[in-house]
């Protein structure tokens, strides 16, 4: 599969653990090893950015159905656990990889801070 090929199909299916993990393998494959850390800790944590409908911004809220997730949304919750939410730069995004892209780099800020204490 070739890279718009798996977004098209995690956009599809975000919460699709085994493709996450055959992408995490095929990310490293590339190359890209914090990629493959990244999709590996989402699978691990059953977390993944979602949609509540077509068109809308991609959030974090774990594995619930759509009417939870809609409570949820309107009270501002979230699966990530806070002190990892309150590092994630934003709480929507246009795009499932901008939504990843932001946690992705909220973890590194965390692990680099607990480095240094």
């Amino acid at each position: 599969m070739t890279q718009p090929e798996w977004d098209d199909a995690l956009d599809r299916e975000p919460d699709n653990w085994h493709r996450r993990l055959v992408y995490s393998d095929w990310l490293e494959e590339q190359g890209d090893e914090q990629g493959a850390r990244l999709q590996r800790w989402m699978v691990k944590y059953d977390t993944a950015p979602s949609t509540l409908s077509s068109g809308s911004l991609w959030r974090f809220f774990g594995s619930q159905s759509k009417d939870v997730l809609k409570r949820a949304t309107d009270e501002g919750y979230s699966s990530l656990p806070l002190v990892l939410w309150q590092a994630i730069e934003g709480v929507a995004w246009d795009t499932r990889q901008e939504a990843e892209q932001a946690l992705g780099d909220a973890l590194l800020r965390l692990k680099r801070l607990a480095e240094e204490i």
